[in-house]
């Protein structure tokens, strides 16, 4: 990864500026320890690199979470939506998949989803690829809206 110089100037200023100056004399080296962690994660097959490109290329909903499941078949877990009634789901039911529990990124969204159960949330997921012919929608992120006002029924 080739970085120009206004970026590798950035990533140091940002390095600095979260670095406590509480001491002195190791100070220089805690930056240059924090500027390489940003300049890590700036890689394309970094977690947060991947974690950016899966959020940007997700469709975005708002639901009511009404329970967290285990899968039987996988490490994930699955997240049952309340929905406002479509075509395709006309009795307002939806679910969506963690990423793998076996993995901190799939364990960090289960949690948050099964400590959000009777919230309205905001839901960011991706069509995942899982074999040659089927697709499994997995939630990337999702944002608290606080608790839903009525029931979900």
């Amino acid at each position: 990864m080739d970085l120009d110089e206004q970026t590798r100037r950035q990533i140091i200023l940002a390095a600095a500026g979260a670095t406590p100056r509480d001491d002195e004399g190791l100070w220089t080296e805690r930056v240059a320890q924090t500027a390489a962690e940003i300049a890590a994660m700036l890689a394309p097959h970094s977690r947060p690199s991947r974690a950016v490109k899966q959020v940007a290329a997700a469709k975005v909903f708002v639901a009511t979470i009404t329970g967290v499941r285990r899968e039987a078949s996988s490490t994930r877990t699955v997240v049952e939506l309340a929905v406002a009634s479509t075509e395709r789901h006309p009795d307002g039911r939806e679910s969506v998949r963690s990423e793998r529990t076996d993995q901190p990124d799939g364990l960090a969204v289960a949690r948050r989803a099964q400590a959000l159960i009777g919230h309205r949330v905001r839901l960011w997921v991706e069509l995942e690829a899982a074999g040659a012919d089927r697709r499994v929608r997995v939630l990337r992120y999702l944002e608290d809206l606080g608790p839903a006002l009525e029931a979900a029924s």
